[in-house]
């Protein structure tokens, strides 16, 4: 079985099928099936969800922001202060 499965001829077959050599995307892409995300229902306690986890996302970038400024500031004063 494995030698018919690995001979030249049934590998080099079974990329032309699969549209590899030659290239051809359109063989593989006309089979291909177009799916979406299946639709549910948002319900009052996701957007609740959602919303607090944006909520805390914003703040937490204000406080590292805030904390960089600080050490930022810090530093610039520290050299300054060595400076003279």
């Amino acid at each position: 079985m494995r030698q018919r499965a690995f001979k030249e001829g049934t590998i080099r077959s079974a990329w032309e099928k699969a549209g590899l050599i030659p290239l051809n995307p359109g063989k593989v892409l006309s089979q291909m099936k177009a799916i979406s995300a299946p639709q549910r229902e948002i319900k009052p306690e996701d957007q609740i969800i959602d919303w607090t986890a944006k909520s805390l996302h914003q703040k937490t970038r204000q406080k590292s922001n805030n904390l960089r400024n600080s050490l930022n500031y810090g530093w610039q004063w520290l050299f300054e202060a060595l400076k003279s």
